[in-house]
């Protein structure tokens, strides 16, 4: 027999396929082939580095104890000898609860003396080493949000025998917008449900419907005896209460206790006493600098005059005083001003002289323009209603050369092709019915509709403004071309783009007077204030919570805020810019009437123009844009209707100036105080956060003039019905046209004296299609903020 060979595996087992042969070589790959030159093959994408078991294992752990670490603070804070209590907000869901016998039965499961006179009380759980500060609500709406913005545990207190009325659910709705920490629910008067099955299926039912709106509850908890109390109390004391991440940012204070002392040589503007307040509590939040300013809902902002510790840490305070002292005072170089506006200065733009016989002739001129437009104006039509028995001509109506950026939606330039409906009455410079005898339509300012006519025209104008909002939808921006006003005067104010995204546009150009007002940018204490108005001590109430806020550097100065902003879906009204609301933003809240503009995503726009909306659609989200205070970081908003709240002026300053600046006194405004009566509900019409601060961002409104086909002649065509007369087509030659189909072209030549032009497009038209001829404008909000 032969020698037998030995058997032996590959190399390597992985199957190894020829190179790809290009029969298309360039001559410079052959050239390179040749010399033995090879190719890098390029490496896509980032090296992912091999991570080992021992690598995941140490990165495990080190995540591991920072989240120990951080745990273990927060619980420092809680517990040891200079504790801070744990606030607790007991929150009513039901009208026949009773928070103030489920506060008893913890007090009695500790054997603690419990005084029913107080809705804020302290518990000391000796065994558990804490305090609990619990905060008994009532049934306030405005009550129960300002507590939620400061509580570290939120109980929500339902019923067993009745289910969640729409109050609760209006809490419940605003408390989970604008964010909520560790979340606790109670039921009561579960001992009066016999049978087991139907109390276990009514805490089923319950859990079910909390978690719809906060999905980390996992149970029902009861207070109704002594084992029950103290299995609550056990689960609060043995949990670190959840952090939200907008209240992270901003230190704020709880107080304990106030006390005011007077300064008899110190009055504000109203005679009022001022004084230093000093506030005694636990400071909460991030790190405090007695250089910042302290925001008092209702009140204003405030500086610090010094603060006092209570222990010897010092951590979280920075100041210019020594190391080692108790009492921290402000740096006067680095102390925040609590001017809030910049005091615009109308004499800056130097003027030329002109001389006397240039301001005679200039005279002369000026009176032979206003003799010709009192002319024009002397005399005007109006389209009215047939049949309409109490028609009040509005004065404001009426064109006026010197005011022509009047609104596109309104009424008297939305010509109808109804002629039947309407008849045309003649109206003089100040609104009134030239023609004396007709008297269907005299202004008669004594003969006033009763009640009932009153409900009727509501009525009609509340569908005429929900048409409106569904025409904004259907027809976006179209307006008709005015009959009486020639285009090129009543469009004056408006501009061509050839590209709404990327046309360039000078964010500082023809900007208003209200613009030169707003800036653009960037553990237990004692804590002083100075200069504060004696009513902000009178306003404390050992029943109530009375929270201050830090602000931080700048946030006091106005500029312009944008929030984004959804409509709450249970809203079916039409909500219109410029429409009056109450915006609560963060622990502020305020009175605007914001402008909405189009939310573009993720998408940026190189000339940072957006679109500006009539009305607040639903389904998608908007920017809202008003003058407010600045804000940092992702503030919850919460947007409601001010018909259920009652706005009362409040005596204390809130734009507070340095006796060293000069500032405009229709700048400075008094503070309200906004109340709200108990188990009103409030009308929610949209939640969202705070977008940014930035005035250079542009609002463009725009107006899309129409017309239709006459003639087509392949690329060629005769437009009519979108202007009247051959000025206004020379005025808007070079602007580019559009339809809706999406051709695009531009005005050749006028044809006639009727408004009919020829244009040319880059394809042939259909007979259907609309031609469009777009114009912006940028708009402004209004300068009426009103801070509450």
């Amino acid at each position: 027999m032969g020698k037998e060979e030995s058997f032996h595996h590959r190399a390597t087992l992985k199957q190894k396929n020829k190179s790809f042969k290009s029969k298309h070589a360039t001559k410079t790959q052959l050239k390179d082939k040749n010399k033995g030159k090879t190719q890098r093959t390029p490496v896509k994408g980032k090296m992912s580095r091999i991570q080992r078991k021992a690598d995941r294992r140490n990165y495990a752990k080190i995540e591991q104890r920072k989240k120990r670490d951080e745990q273990a603070m927060i619980k420092r804070l809680f517990t040891g000898r200079n504790r801070a209590p744990k606030l607790v907000a007991m929150i009513p869901l039901c009208q026949d609860v009773q928070p103030a016998s489920l506060v008893e039965n913890m007090y009695q499961s500790l054997e603690a003396e419990y005084d029913p006179s107080k809705h804020i009380c302290t518990l000391d759980t000796k065994h558990f080493k804490q305090d609990f500060k619990i905060i008994q609500l009532q049934r306030n709406f405005l009550d129960i949000v300002e507590a939620a913005k400061v509580a570290d545990y939120i109980v929500f207190v339902m019923s067993a025998l009745q289910e969640v009325d729409d109050f609760g659910k209006s809490v419940l709705t605003a408390i989970q917008a604008q964010g909520a920490p560790s979340v606790l629910s109670l039921i009561q008067h579960d001992s009066q449900i016999k049978e087991t099955k139907q109390l276990v299926s009514i805490k089923k039912s319950l859990l079910s419907f909390i978690n719809y709106y906060f999905p980390a509850v996992n149970q029902i908890h009861s207070c109704s005896n002594i084992d029950n109390s103290v299995q609550f109390v056990r689960t609060v004391a043995n949990t670190i209460p959840e952090t939200i991440s907008w209240r992270k940012k901003s230190p704020y204070i709880v107080a304990d206790n106030l006390n005011f002392i007077p300064d008899p040589s110190s009055v504000d503007q109203t005679s009022q006493q001022l004084g230093d307040l000093e506030i005694t509590g636990f400071l909460r939040g991030a790190n405090l600098s007695p250089d910042r300013l302290i925001h008092i809902p209702g009140h204003g902002n405030f500086q610090i005059k010094s603060i006092v510790l209570n222990s010897n840490s010092q951590d979280d305070i920075k100041a210019g005083s020594e190391i080692g002292s108790t009492s921290f005072y402000p740096i006067k170089e680095k102390q925040d001003s609590l001017v809030c506006y910049n005091a615009p200065d109308t004499t800056a733009n130097e003027q030329p002289l002109i001389d006397e016989s240039e301001m005679e002739n200039w005279k002369s001129k000026m009176q032979e323009l206003e003799e010709k437009e009192s002319e024009i104006l002397r005399k005007k039509t109006k389209r009215v209603p047939k049949e309409s028995d109490a028609l009040m001509v509005d004065k404001n109506s009426v064109f006026d050369a010197n005011d022509i950026d009047i609104d596109a939606n309104d009424s008297d330039y939305h010509n109808s092709t109804d002629d039947e409906e309407y008849d045309e009455v003649e109206i003089d410079e100040h609104g009134n019915v030239i023609d004396p005898d007709n008297a269907k339509y005299k202004k008669d300012e004594d003969d006033l509709p009763d009640a009932q006519d009153t409900q009727k025209q509501l009525e009609e104008y509340l569908k005429l403004k929900a048409k409106q909002s569904e025409n904004d939808l259907e027809f976006p921006d179209e307006v008709d071309t005015p009959l009486d006003v020639p285009a090129h005067i009543r469009f004056a104010k408006f501009r061509g783009l050839q590209s709404f995204r990327t046309s360039p546009w000078d964010p500082y150009e023809n900007l208003p007077i209200d613009y030169a007002r707003i800036f653009q940018l960037e553990n237990p204490k004692n804590m002083v204030l100075s200069s504060v108005p004696q009513s902000v001590y009178h306003s404390f109430n050992k029943n109530k919570l009375f929270a201050a806020f830090s602000l931080l550097p700048h946030e006091n100065k106005f500029s312009v805020l944008h929030f984004i902003i959804k409509r709450h879906q249970d809203y079916e009204e039409p909500v219109r810019s410029k429409d009056e609301v109450i915006l609560m933003c963060g622990f502020r809240r305020m009175v605007v009437r914001p402008l909405y503009s189009q939310f573009g995503g993720s998408k940026s726009s190189s000339n940072n123009v957006r679109k500006f909306e009539r009305f607040l659609q639903n389904g998608s989200f908007s920017i809202g844009t008003v003058y407010a205070p600045v804000c940092f970081g992702n503030d919850p908003v919460l947007m409601y209707l001010p018909d259920n709240f009652e706005i009362i002026p409040s005596e204390s300053n809130i734009n507070q100036t340095d006796s060293s600046m000069e500032i405009d006194s229709n700048l400075t405004t008094n503070s309200s105080q906004l109340h709200i009566l108990n188990e009103t509900l409030p009308t929610l019409i949209g939640t969202g956060s705070v977008y940014s601060v930035d005035p250079t961002r542009i609002l463009a409104k725009r107006i899309v003039l129409t017309g239709i086909p006459y003639k087509i002649n392949k690329r060629k065509a005769t437009i009519r019905f979108m202007f009247y007369n051959p000025i206004d087509i020379n005025y808007f030659k070079p602007i580019q046209l559009s339809t809706k189909y999406g051709r695009h072209g531009h005005i050749i030549e006028s044809l006639g004296t009727h408004g009919y032009m020829k244009c040319v497009f880059n394809g042939g038209i259909k007979a259907m299609d609309t031609i469009c001829l777009n114009l912006y404008k940028r708009v402004f909000p209004k300068w009426d903020t009103k801070l509450l």
